[in-house]
């Protein structure tokens, strides 16, 4: 990554991250997601091998120092595949796919839904990796909608559903930005509208 410190080594990044999720297990989170927030500017959908094997020695060093607490992963911009495949070999529950669902322009550039190809690639790594759940941002956030504001997010979060997405993810507009409770409400009731 362009703004990794040179004195900074992957054991380092390794010891910090095992050490962050620990003291998250420890304050009584119900589960802790890995992603590479920092590695910017983010790549559109395809990181290199470096990316893929650095997040690998994380994942399964959080998985062993924390082997009940549910872990996910997320590797940026829109590297669900790859997620997944680090999710497997690790022992992750779950993964947080952006991008899953319709196309958006985020500050990557255009990226388009990808739900089809990821749930298939999931079956074919094998009955193990099937229990690893797939969660998708829905209108995601640091992203134009415009392509498709005739969609809403309620029937964004329906579309997840029909396609068997194990879950949705809404947030604000950016990063610590509060998801709107309108929102929130408009994406359960498409979701559950009986309740």
């Amino acid at each position: 990554a362009p703004r990794r410190s040179d004195t900074m080594t992957s054991a380092m990044i390794v010891q910090s991250c095992v050490r962050q999720a620990i003291t998250l297990r420890d304050a009584g989170v119900d589960g802790v997601v890995l992603e590479n927030m920092h590695d910017v500017p983010y790549l559109n959908r395809s990181v290199g091998p470096e990316v893929v094997s650095e997040m690998t020695a994380i994942a399964l060093a959080m998985r062993s120092a924390l082997p009940s607490t549910p872990l996910g992963i997320q590797i940026l911009a829109g590297a669900n595949k790859e997620a997944l495949a680090v999710a497997h070999v690790a022992g992750f529950d779950f993964i947080r796919a952006e991008g899953l669902l319709f196309g958006h322009v985020g500050d990557e550039g255009y990226m388009d839904a990808c739900a089809g190809q990821l749930l298939r690639y999931r079956r074919s790594l094998g009955p193990a990796a099937r229990r690893i759940q797939i969660f998708g941002d829905i209108k995601k956030k640091h992203s134009a909608h415009a392509i498709t504001a005739d969609v809403s997010l309620g029937d964004t979060a329906h579309a997840a559903c029909f396609f068997d997405i194990d879950g949705c993810i809404v947030t604000g507009s950016s990063t610590g930005m509060a998801a709107s409770p309108t929102d929130v409400s408009e994406a359960a009731r498409s979701l559950h509208p009986n309740r």
